[in-house]
């Protein structure tokens, strides 16, 4: 795996995200989420084949961001825009 970009929560340093970008169309596993601050992770989206009830977005992603007011999760791609992931109910 090849980790681009690291983004913690301002308000939970226990929930991190981390995004994963191979340079192909799209890796399996995009934006990943830890909520025991990296001892354990999983698929935020998985986007590669999209399974039904599963989010999609943030295929091939540059950088993840955390909004510190409304705690969304920002996600740049590479070619695919820009995604906001709402992750923690407000």
């Amino acid at each position: 795996r090849r980790v681009r970009s690291v983004a913690i929560d301002p308000v939970d340093p226990n929930l991190v995200y981390a995004a994963q970008n191979r340079d192909v169309y799209s890796v399996t596993h995009g934006v990943m989420v830890s909520r025991d601050a990296g001892r354990s992770w999983s698929n935020l989206n998985l986007t590669e084949p999209l399974a039904p009830g599963k989010i999609d977005g943030g295929r091939e992603p540059v950088w993840v961001r955390v909004h510190p007011r409304t705690r969304d999760l920002w996600v740049a791609t590479s070619c695919y825009g820009i995604w906001k992931i709402n992750v923690v109910e407000p």
